[in-house]
C-alpha cells in the first residue's frame, strides 16, 4: 500500500476515509480516557478539510464523531478551538432533532453564556439547524432558557462576530415560524411540491414570555444594569452596542409582522420603560425611547439609518393614501420630520454644528429612501417647496467648486431621487431660465457626482418590474410611464439650456487623466443612448407657476415646447433618436468612432486594467456596442435609414477596443492633449 503526504506536513501510510473515521474516534476517546494526552491539532484541521465532504452519506459516522467530540468537550482541559471548528463543521450534515437526541444532552444553555467564548459559535451552529423547519423552530421554542440565552447572548457579548451570528439565527427562526406563512421545507426545491407552516410559537416565546420579552428592554436601556453571571452590561459603551444590535435587527422583523412589533405585549414592562401600554410597543421603545440620541452622534446616525430600513422593507400599505404603516408610524411620531430636517434645515440653530457634519449625510439619505419608495406621498406633501428650494440653494455653487472644491455628494443623492415631475422648471426667471434645481447641474465644469445624477434623471426610471406587494401608491405602470415621461422631457430641457452639452462631454470623456470623469461622461452618454422614455400626455392640468401634486403633473408635447427657449428643437422620441438630431450627431458619432487614446509606449498603458487608458478605452467600446445595438433596431424600424452609419460602427467594432495601431506620431499628438 502506497504512502501519502498530509497537507499538514504528516505521513500517513495509506490512509482511507474510514481509516481517518477510525483514527479520529481512536484519538478522541484516548483524550477522554486521559485528560493529559494533548489533542493533535494538526490531524484535527486535516479532518475539518476533509472529512465532511466525504461523510456526505455517511450520517452514522459523522454522529459517532459528534456525540464522542460532545461528551469530550465538557471535560477538556486545554484549548478545544480545532475540535470546536471540526465539530461545527460536521454538526451542519445532521439535524436538529439528532444533535438535541445525544446522550448525554448538549449543553445548550451553557454553551450560550455571554463567556463561554469559543462555545458560543458551535452552540449557534446547532441552533441554526431548527431554522430549517418549522417543525424544529417550534420544537426549540419550547426551551425557554435556550432562548433567553440566545437573546441575551445577541444583546450583551463583547463579540461583533458572535452577536452578527446571534442575531441571524433568532432572525431565521422568527422567519420559518411566521404564522401565516408558507415556507420551502429545507432540501426541498421550488418544484418539490411540499410546503410547511409555521405555528407562531417562537414568536410567542419571543414576544410572548415575560422574561425573553423583558431582555429586549433591561439589556439596552440605561436605566437598568443587565447581570448575566459575572457579567454586568453596566457602561454605556456597552449599552450603546446593544442598541446597536436591536436597532439593526428591528427593520428584519418589523418586516416580517409590523403590527405585532408595535402593539403591546406586557403593559408592566413597557409601562417600566416610559412606554404607554394602551398604544405604544416595542417599536416605540426602539425608535423613541430607547436611545440617548441628543448625546451619541453615532447612535444618531444608526438611528436615522434604521428608519430608511424601516420605510424601504415594512411597505404594508396603511390606510392612510400613499403612505405604508411604517412610514405613518414614523410620521405620527415625528421622526420622520426629524430625520428630514438635518438636511432640510442645516442653519436652524437647534442643530449642533459638530454633530450635523456627521448626520447630514444620513438624513439625506434617509429622505433619497422616502422619495425613491413614496414620491405620490412627497408630492402630496407639504415637503414639496422647502425640498426643492434646499437643492437649489445646496447647488448654488461655483464651476470652481464644481471641478475642484466638495462634491455636495449628498444633495446630488436628493436631487437623484426627487420625481421627475417635480424636476420639470415651473416658472420665468428674469434672465429667461426657468427655475429648477435640475438645470444647476454643469455640463462644462463639473465632477463625477454631478455627471452620475444626470445620467440616472435623463436615463428614466428602472426596468418595469412587477414587485410583490406592490408599491404604495400608483400602480407599478402608472409610475413607470410617468417617470419615463418626465425624464424624456427633462433631458430636452437641459440640452436646449446647456447648448455645449455633447461638446463637453465628449471633451470630458477624452480627458484620460482624469479618468473618474471621463467614465462618467460616458455614463450620461449611454444613458441618453439606452433612455427609457415615453410620450408626454394629450391632456395635461400642468401650469407654469404651480409645484406638482401628482406624478402625472406633466406638460402636453406643446407645452413642452414653450418651456424651451427659441429656436425649438426637434424633441425625439427615444434616446437614439436624440443622438442622431442635428448638432449631435456631427460631433457624437465622429467621437465614437475615433480609436481611443493608449499610452502603449508607457508603462501601464494598452492591456493594463489599471490603467487609466485601459478603463476609458473599455468603456468606450462598451458604449459603442451599446450604441450599434440601439441604432441597427432603429434602422430596421425606419427601412433602413441609418445603414450607413450602422456599417460604420460596425467596422470600427471590428478593428477592436483599440481600433487599428497608432504610429508614434499620433500618439506624440495624444500626449499633447
Amino acid at each position: 500500500m502506497e504512502a501519502s503526504t498530509s497537507p499538514f506536513g504528516g505521513r500517513v501510510e495509506g490512509e482511507g476515509d474510514d481509516t481517518r473515521v477510525k483514527r479520529l474516534l481512536q484519538h478522541l476517546q484516548s483524550v477522554q480516557d486521559d485528560a493529559s494526552l494533548p489533542l493533535d491539532n494538526n490531524f484535527l484541521e486535516e479532518c475539518e478539510i476533509i472529512l465532511p465532504p466525504q461523510l456526505g452519506q455517511k450520517l452514522g459516522e459523522v454522529m459517532q464523531i459528534v456525540s464522542l467530540s460532545a461528551r469530550l468537550l465538557p471535560s477538556l482541559q486545554q484549548d478545544p478551538n480545532q475540535l470546536i471548528k471540526l465539530l461545527a463543521r460536521l454538526v451542519r450534515m445532521v439535524s436538529f432533532t439528532e444533535v438535541i437526541s445525544l446522550d448525554p444532552p448538549v449543553d445548550l444553555i451553557g454553551g450560550l453564556h455571554v463567556r463561554a467564548g469559543p462555545f458560543n459559535d458551535l452552540i449557534l451552529t446547532v441552533l441554526q439547524l431548527a431554522t430549517r423547519t418549522p417543525t424544529d423552530a417550534a420544537h426549540l421554542a419550547n426551551m425557554h432558557l435556550v432562548i433567553y440565552s440566545l437573546v441575551n447572548l445577541w444583546l450583551a457579548t463583547p463579540s461583533m462576530a458572535t452577536a452578527e451570528k446571534a442575531a441571524d439565527v433568532l432572525i431565521d427562526l422568527l422567519r420559518i415560524d411566521k404564522e401565516p406563512s408558507t415556507v420551502a421545507v429545507h432540501g426541498v426545491g421550488d418544484d418539490g411540491g411540499r410546503s410547511a407552516r409555521g405555528q407562531g410559537l417562537m414568536w410567542r416565546r419571543v414576544f410572548g414570555d415575560k422574561d425573553i420579552y423583558g431582555l429586549l428592554y433591561s439589556v439596552p436601556s440605561f436605566s437598568s444594569t443587565t447581570q448575566d453571571g459575572d457579567n454586568s452590561l453596566s457602561s454605556k459603551k456597552e449599552k450603546s452596542l446593544a442598541q446597536a444590535r436591536l436597532l439593526s435587527a428591528f427593520p428584519k422583523i418589523g418586516a416580517m409582522d409590523w403590527a405585532y412589533t408595535a402593539r403591546s405585549h406586557h403593559p408592566e414592562i413597557e409601562a417600566m420603560y416610559g412606554l404607554d401600554p394602551s398604544k405604544d410597543g416595542l417599536a416605540d421603545f426602539v425608535l423613541v425611547h430607547m436611545t440617548d440620541w441628543k448625546d451619541d452622534v453615532l447612535i444618531h446616525m444608526h438611528l436615522i439609518q434604521t428608519y430608511g430600513e424601516i420605510i424601504s422593507t415594512i411597505k404594508t400599505p396603511s390606510t392612510t393614501r400613499h403612505m405604508s404603516l411604517s412610514l405613518e408610524y414614523l410620521i405620527s411620531r415625528k421622526l420622520h420630520e426629524r430625520a428630514c430636517s438635518l438636511w432640510l434645515t442645516p442653519d436652524d440653530p437647534s442643530h449642533d454644528p459638530m454633530d450635523l457634519n456627521f448626520l447630514y449625510g444620513p438624513s439625506a439619505t434617509y429622505l433619497s429612501t422616502y422619495l425613491d419608495e413614496y414620491p405620490e406621498s412627497f408630492l402630496s406633501s407639504s415637503l414639496v417647496a422647502p425640498v426643492l428650494q434646499r437643492l437649489s440653494k445646496a447647488l448654488d455653487i461655483s464651476a470652481n467648486q464644481w471641478s475642484h472644491g466638495t462634491s455636495p455628494a449628498h444633495d446630488l443623492n436628493v436631487l437623484a431621487s426627487v420625481p421627475r415631475a417635480a424636476l420639470l422648471p415651473q416658472r420665468l426667471l428674469g434672465t429667461g431660465r426657468r427655475s429648477s434645481a435640475f438645470l444647476q447641474l454643469p455640463s462644462r465644469g463639473t465632477n463625477v457626482d454631478a455627471l452620475k445624477a444626470l445620467a440616472h434623471i435623463i436615463r428614466g426610471p428602472n426596468a418595469l418590474v412587477e414587485t410583490f406587494p406592490a408599491p404604495v401608491g400608483a400602480t407599478a405602470t402608472s409610475r413607470y410611464n410617468s417617470e419615463a415621461a418626465a425624464a424624456r422631457a427633462l433631458y430636452f430641457i437641459y440640452k436646449a439650456y446647456h447648448d455645449s452639452m455633447f461638446a463637453d462631454l465628449i471633451t470630458h470623456a477624452s480627458t484620460v487623466a482624469l479618468p473618474e470623469v471621463a467614465l462618467a461622461s460616458m455614463q450620461v452618454m449611454a444613458a441618453v443612448a439606452s433612455a427609457r422614455w415615453a410620450p408626454l400626455p394629450t391632456f395635461s392640468k400642468f401650469a407654469e407657476g404651480e409645484l406638482p401634486t401628482t406624478l402625472n403633473h406633466l406638460p402636453t408635447e406643446e407645452q413642452l415646447a414653450n418651456l424651451l427657449p427659441a429656436p425649438a428643437v426637434e424633441i425625439s422620441e427615444t434616446g437614439i433618436q436624440a443622438l442622431l438630431e442635428h448638432g449631435v450627431r456631427e460631433k457624437f458619432f465622429p467621437w465614437l468612432l475615433k480609436p481611443p487614446q493608449s499610452f502603449a509606449h508607457l508603462v501601464g498603458g494598452r492591456g493594463d486594467p489599471e490603467s487609466s487608458a485601459y478603463r476609458v478605452a473599455m468603456a468606450k467600446w462598451d458604449l459603442l456596442q451599446l450604441v450599434l445595438a440601439r441604432l441597427k433596431d432603429h434602422s430596421a424600424q425606419n427601412g433602413g435609414s441609418e445603414n450607413n452609419t450602422v456599417n460604420a460602427l460596425n467596422s470600427r467594432l471590428a478593428e477592436g477596443p483599440w481600433g487599428v495601431s497608432q504610429g508614434a506620431g499620433s500618439r506624440i499628438g495624444t500626449l499633447e492633449l
